[in-house]
């Protein structure tokens, strides 16, 4: 009984991440991972960006995503296009990100190709 227990409790832990995952996993999407300890550095500009899906998952709400995603310091943001990891910024010891969105939109415009117009 307690082997089921246990076996119910960690399918309901891990059942939204592949959801969530999926959810990037088509067209071009950013990724925030942040632990809730350094909510006070989230990257607030995220929501500056244009022409990418934007998320937000908090590590510590599921356990293994920070090393499937190989999230080593929080913040950190990652693009992706169809799932596949385009490029990432992490925080340095500061535990800030210390990259300008105008950075992050230059690198979503060259995949987007607006940089062209």
């Amino acid at each position: 009984m307690k082997r089921v227990l246990l076996t119910i409790l960690a399918s309901i832990m891990c059942a939204f991440t592949p959801a969530k995952k999926e959810a990037w996993q088509k067209g071009l999407a950013i990724v925030e991972f942040n632990a809730k300890f350094n909510e006070s550095n989230t990257f607030a500009d995220i929501e500056k960006l244009s022409d990418v899906r934007k998320f937000t998952i908090w590590v510590d709400d599921y356990p293994t995503i920070q090393e499937q995603e190989g999230i080593m310091s929080v913040p950190s943001l990652v693009l992706y296009q169809n799932g596949k990891e385009i490029t990432r910024w992490e925080a340095g010891i500061s535990l800030r990100l210390g990259v300008d969105y105008m950075n992050i939109q230059r690198e979503i415009d060259k995949i987007t190709g607006a940089d062209k117009f």
